[in-house]
Parts: C-alpha cells; sequence; structure tokens
C-alpha cells in the first residue's frame, strides 16, 4: 500500500460495516481518510474510535447522504 500512504480518501457509507473496515485498514497503512455516512450518531462515534486509535489528524467526518445531490 505504499502508493497510497500521505494520501487522502474519501468513504462513503464508512460509519459501519466493510466502509468502516475498508477506512480502518487505509488509516492503518498511513493514509489520512474522510468517513461519510447517512447516520450521523454512528459516523460520530466511528469518528471518535478511529481518532483514539489511529491520532486526531488523519481522520475526519462528514455526514453525507449520496442519493442527496445537493
Amino acid at each position: 500500500m505504499a502508493e497510497v500512504r500521505n494520501k487522502t480518501c474519501i468513504i462513503t457509507g464508512s460509519a459501519a460495516g466493510l466502509g468502516k473496515a475498508y477506512a480502518a485498514k487505509l488509516l492503518e497503512n498511513g493514509v489520512r481518510v474522510c468517513i461519510s455516512d447517512v447516520n450521523e450518531t454512528s459516523g460520530l462515534e466511528t469518528l471518535q474510535e478511529f481518532r483514539n486509535t489511529f491520532g486526531q489528524d488523519c481522520v475526519c467526518f462528514v455526514p453525507c447522504d449520496v442519493t442527496k445531490e445537493d
């Protein structure tokens, strides 16, 4: 995964399940991650979990519903 180290990835649907697992794997490999999900409560919980594990500066959360164009 050296080719993605120090990059930033946006992952939709990443507050739980496969999206969360994918975000965690990227964080483990030095990628900065923006997690986003329609479920803001789960998103904020995942954000705190990831910040506790990987650090404050490598992950952020943006609520997002990909079914809404705006």
